[in-house]
């Protein structure tokens, strides 16, 4: 992938997605309701006691927004609000598992396919489940396509798919953390374990650069701790919804009120935790200066790779 094929293809897919209105989703749009309502209604109950817990999991597992200002905030100022938006990591984790079944990759995409239609069409999880694709499609027919390669065209082909992904700001931050981690992993492929927690860091805090800065928690803190806590805070949420299923299947009120006990101290934790990070910006982001800063970062990133294995390769 040539910086120069990158620079001039985006104008042109620009072009295309706009020009025509292009949007391939727009039929799907009941069909997702309906999914996406069965979802919501399934973590849903009347008890005012125990409804956190289901409007955390209507978020994690079926891709609601969270209706709770003050769960919400907590979630952002601790840098996991994103851990609740349905997108790369889930799909990940549901295609591992599916794979782990010695599931065929034909059935895996079409269980993916449907989850991401029951999470109500979600712009990061569309990126995330087109980039698994082009992954899979260039392993089946021996494609020697980088990380980097593979997210960049694949967040180019949504684009030219759903037009309305352009004034997204939801995609442009799954885009810029994915691209971010493949250049990461393209820098230093074999880099020792310090490196793999603060390179990927430094780097998605650079992406991100722009948004934190107008529109998002500028303080690193915000960033580190949503690092350390995600591995932690997904696995409480998995307890979490695998509790409401079980307490909804046998109709135990105890199950309930320990999966609300559970959820209680979690954001009892997170709310001391982020005590000492500032509130966020709340100046004004244009959103094509962030997909152009996005494009010029991972051009300079490609040429200044094509340059260290040069080097590397004369020495």
């Amino acid at each position: 992938m040539s910086a120069t094929l990158m620079i001039m293809i985006l104008p042109f897919v620009l072009f295309l997605s706009i020009h025509f209105k292009i949007d391939v989703m727009k039929p799907l749009e009941p069909l997702s309701g309906t999914l996406h309502q069965q979802c919501v209604s399934w973590f849903s109950v009347n008890s005012e006691t125990i409804s956190s817990s289901y409007d955390l999991s209507r978020s994690f597992i079926c891709g609601q927004k969270v209706t709770r200002t003050s769960q919400k905030h907590t979630l952002q100022k601790s840098g996991l609000y994103h851990a609740i938006v349905v997108s790369g990591g889930h799909f990940i984790f549901l295609e591992s598992v599916l794979k782990r079944l010695f599931w065929p990759a034909w059935l895996r995409f079409i269980l993916l396919g449907l989850y991401y239609l029951m999470t109500g069409l979600q712009a990061p999880g569309l990126r995330s489940l087109m980039q698994m694709i082009a992954t899979c499609l260039c392993n089946r027919y021996g494609k020697h396509l980088s990380t980097m390669a593979l997210c960049f065209y694949s967040g180019l082909l949504c684009l030219i798919l759903c037009s309305p992904l352009w004034t997204s700001l939801s995609f442009w931050l799954s885009f810029a953390v994915s691209l971010s981690l493949s250049v990461s992993n393209e820098l230093l492929p074999r880099s020792p374990s310090s490196l793999n927690t603060l390179l990927p860091m430094s780097l998605i805090y650079l992406f991100l650069f722009p948004f934190n800065f107008l529109h998002g928690y500028a303080h690193p803190l915000n960033l580190i701790l949503g690092m350390l806590l995600l591995q932690p805070f997904c696995g409480i949420l998995l307890s979490s919804a695998g509790l409401i299923i079980l307490g909804r299947i046998l109709n135990s009120d105890g199950l309930f009120d320990l999966n609300y006990q559970i959820n209680r101290y979690l954001f009892l934790f997170l709310e001391k935790f982020t005590l000492v990070i500032p509130e966020k910006s709340h100046g004004h982001l244009s959103l094509f200066y962030l997909w152009l800063y996005l494009l010029a970062l991972v051009a300079l990133v490609h040429v200044f790779i094509i340059y260290f294995r040069r080097d590397t390769i004369r020495e």
